[in-house]
């Protein structure tokens, strides 16, 4: 395991104590590259699968678009993406598949701490229950166990 590899597994560890759940298992066969977080009911996916050297990255999915969701709507998220990008403070998107609209963003492993981290998710968890309210999206179904390793939302 690199050194990478265990500072995220540690950051994971951390968060897991202050959510009071049990850390994801580590398996020497089967490498924890991304885990999956309930916080303030809200799904998070934080994950340093595919990322630069040095981030990892947390997908926070806002809610689902109806199948009738308007071009109002959908605009609206692109405004909004337009607006983060401009602000190097992530991006909007909506998953193809489940329609979960995900706000996606990167973060330094270095230096970052499992309370900063937890904070950010309950700032992003805040702006999710917002959306939800403003453009009426379904609250995705988010299990009993607060954190696990896992490759998606699902």
């Amino acid at each position: 395991m690199g050194k990478v590899d265990e500072i995220f597994l540690n950051l994971i560890s951390e968060l897991s104590l202050l959510l009071d759940c049990p850390p994801p298992d580590r398996d020497a066969d089967r490498e924890i590259t991304s885990v999956r977080v309930i916080v303030d009911g809200t799904a998070f996916l934080i994950s340093r699968q595919d990322t630069p050297a040095g981030l990892f990255t947390i997908h926070c999915s806002f809610g689902s678009l109806a199948d009738d969701a308007s071009t109002a709507e959908l605009l609206r998220i692109l405004r909004k993406n337009t607006e983060l990008a401009s602000r190097c403070a992530g991006t909007l998107g909506v998953d193809g598949a489940s329609r979960h609209v995900i706000y996606s963003c990167f973060a330094a492993l270095r230096g970052m701490t499992a309370s900063q981290l937890l904070q950010g998710l309950h700032q992003c968890a805040g702006m999710a229950r917002s959306w939800r309210e403003t453009i009426e999206l379904a609250v995705p179904h988010t299990p009993d166990q607060p954190l696990h390793a896992a490759s998606s939302f699902v």
